[in-house]
């Protein structure tokens, strides 16, 4: 088990690598190909309209790993689609 000091550190480096890896603009992509509107998929996923918004305009560079997992499903894709390349 790790100590919570050695656990602080590795949560923050792996929040921090997947804050460079958020592809916003295939997030973009994914929500505007979707058929519902954002209101519809932000109430689907349990998340407020403004942070689809700010996915979607590049204003976050990141999410819970909860909100990725439930996005990926509501728009059909595996979350691993969210990541850059």
């Amino acid at each position: 088990m790790l100590c919570l000091r050695t656990q602080h550190i590795v949560e923050t480096n792996v929040l921090e690598m997947i804050k460079t890896m958020l592809n916003n603009s295939k997030i973009q992509h994914l929500v505007y190909k979707h058929e519902g509107s954002i209101n519809s998929l932000a109430k689907e996923i349990g998340v407020e309209h403004s942070t689809i918004i700010r996915l979607i305009n590049g204003k976050s560079k990141d999410m819970k790993l909860s909100t990725a997992f439930k996005l990926a499903d509501a728009l059909g894709v595996n979350v691993n689609e969210f990541r850059r390349q």
